[in-house]
């Protein structure tokens, strides 16, 4: 596993190689947390945890710990979590609700309402950070030990925000994204696009397509091989090369726990 994350082991047996909980259920229960840097203004993330007990879905007000942002009334005072729907091609945004000592307080709120959006894993969203200077947060759970299939819609003017569905970091070269349509340069080609949370800025990648070279299949980006890592707990956009279909993308495991 990466360095970027720690590991708090859940209280267990180890038996025939495999974790077990006191109530002597077999499961792979690693769970840890991670501790992000949450810069001023527009934050990529994504969700690289399941839920204990092995969900893939968590509800957004157990996303996070919110103790270091910014609540208010309104989402111009407050911090915003806002949420990607790859069907509409929409956004929702929810912001941090300060309220006294009501049961409202320090919940997501959007509509006049306690959100019930719910996120799963290799989902990605953006932390709006209105507070002016950084903040660290920490987000727990499950570490994630199944199959992941990512599907990305296709390329008529679609883009798929999404995250790893594993808790580590990921070098984009070795995620095994490589089944998406390949061309000569960005417009000819699926795209891969980064957020850089410090300058705010894009950078786009491509799929390499030439003959049987090592390039082939590889993600490039001004005229080189990429070495982006997609952080832990960063998100990205996907978007396919336009009249291209669905793509379902099966990222390799980095990892066992076994």
């Amino acid at each position: 596993m990466k360095n970027t994350m720690t590991w708090l082991l859940a209280v267990c047996l180890i038996f025939t190689g495999t974790f077990v909980m006191a109530a002597d259920v077999p499961s792979v229960n690693a769970v840890g947390y991670q501790t992000v840097n949450v810069a001023p203004k527009l934050n990529m993330m994504s969700l690289n945890w399941n839920g204990i007990g092995g969900t893939n879905k968590i509800s957004v007000q157990e996303l996070m710990d919110i103790s270091n942002l910014k609540k208010g009334t309104s989402p111009s005072t407050a911090d915003n979590l806002i949420l990607w729907d790859k069907s509409t091609q929409k956004y929702t945004t929810l912001y941090l609700y300060d309220w006294a000592t009501s049961y409202w307080d320090g919940k997501w709120v959007s509509g006049g309402k306690i959100a019930t959006n719910m996120i799963s894993v290799g989902d990605g969203m953006w932390l709006k950070n209105t507070s002016g200077s950084d903040v660290t947060i920490q987000i727990s759970g499950q570490v994630p030990n199944g199959s992941n299939t990512l599907h990305v819609f296709p390329g008529n003017r679609k883009i798929t925000m999404f995250g790893s569905a594993y808790s580590a970091d990921r070098a984009v070269n070795e995620m095994g994204l490589t089944n998406g349509v390949k061309g000569t340069s960005p417009s000819t080609a699926d795209n891969l696009i980064l957020w850089d949370k410090s300058t705010q800025k894009y950078t786009t990648l491509y799929l390499y397509d030439w003959a049987t070279s090592y390039w082939d299949g590889k993600w490039v980006t001004g005229g080189k091989i990429s070495t982006n890592v997609l952080g832990m707990g960063e998100g990205a956009w996907y978007k396919r090369f336009t009249g291209s279909g669905d793509l379902n993308w099966y990222e390799s495991r980095p990892y066992s726990l076994e």
